[in-house]
């Protein structure tokens, strides 16, 4: 037809002959964000935990390479997926898809090193589980702070968010110097 043959394509009015159909998805907001968020969190973690699962256990004597092969996998393709999604011109939900899978696959092969790592057996204190709890809770605040309370991001607001980040960075570095001398505050 007209469309796919190049010679007939015009420099018309958008929506004429010649022109791709314009995406029409309405303004953006707060509930479309969570949803998509949600998603995009929801692959993380299902590709996280499969990778978890897969993947052989930890010995004191050999890490297997499944996981080793996981992580650098999974690393290097979240890295190349992220350049790729913060060039482009238009979101692609695919690319961002696959992203969110890759990166689960790095953050599951990576979280079962930590496991390994830092879990000291029989206290009851998972790490991997805490940061996982402590991301969804900082997700859920941030989301209802700006559902409910309509957050208009100005000067002053961008200055109180950076100073508590420098804040969180500061009582963490605190924290892992202390928690290298066998104290820890929590």
């Amino acid at each position: 037809g007209q469309m796919t043959d190049p010679s007939q394509w015009s420099v018309g009015t958008p929506g004429g002959p010649g022109y791709a159909p314009v995406a029409t998805s309405g303004p953006m907001t707060i509930d479309s964000v969570v949803q998509k968020t949600a998603i995009t969190l929801g692959l993380v973690i299902v590709s996280a935990a499969a990778t978890w699962m897969v993947t052989g256990d930890i010995t004191a004597t050999s890490v297997p390479s499944s996981l080793v092969t996981a992580l650098t996998l999974g690393s290097l393709v979240a890295f190349g997926l992220s350049m790729v999604n913060s060039f482009k011109r238009v979101i692609s939900p695919p690319l961002v898809m696959a992203f969110a899978v890759a990166e689960g696959v790095a953050l599951g092969a990576f979280s079962k090193f930590i496991d390994a790592v830092y879990n000291e057996p029989g206290t009851g204190h998972n790490l991997v589980v805490q940061a996982v709890i402590g991301t969804f809770a900082a997700f859920a605040g941030t989301l209802a702070a700006y559902k409910f309370f309509n957050i208009q991001v100005g000067q002053k607001f961008r200055t109180f968010v950076v100073a508590a980040v420098f804040g969180m960075v500061g009582l963490s570095l605190l924290e892992l110097v202390l928690g290298a001398f066998g104290d820890s505050f929590g």
